[in-house]
């Protein structure tokens, strides 16, 4: 249990990482191509766009954070309930989703 409680946060660390480089490149790559512009011009407006890019995001952190609930529920935290250990988790995951969108604004190439 010591090994486990010392490498496991690492590897959540890394699980929900990996999802906010791929959001980030996402972003930047439609930066670069000026798709948000594009579709400024055919009506569509910013709310559509980030809401988009955050349905995508919950997407994919619902099922990472549903991961790491499988993971840490028997031996890690047995005495916590699932839904609270996947609404935590999920929590960690939406709070990230505003840092990258801050992180965007200070790159113009990918």
């Amino acid at each position: 249990l010591d090994l486990i409680s010392f490498i496991l946060p690492f590897f959540f660390l890394i699980g929900f990482i990996i999802p906010q480089q791929t959001i980030l490149s996402r972003i930047m790559e439609e930066k670069e191509s000026r798709i948000r512009e594009t579709m400024k011009m055919m009506g569509n407006n910013t709310t559509t766009y980030f809401t988009s890019l955050f349905i995508f995001y919950l997407c994919v952190c619902s099922i990472t954070s549903i991961g790491a609930v499988f993971i840490v529920q028997g031996k890690v935290f047995p005495h916590i309930s699932a839904p609270f250990l996947f609404m935590y988790f999920l929590g960690f995951a939406i709070s990230i989703f505003p840092y990258t969108i801050f992180i965007c604004a200070f790159f113009q190439k990918t």
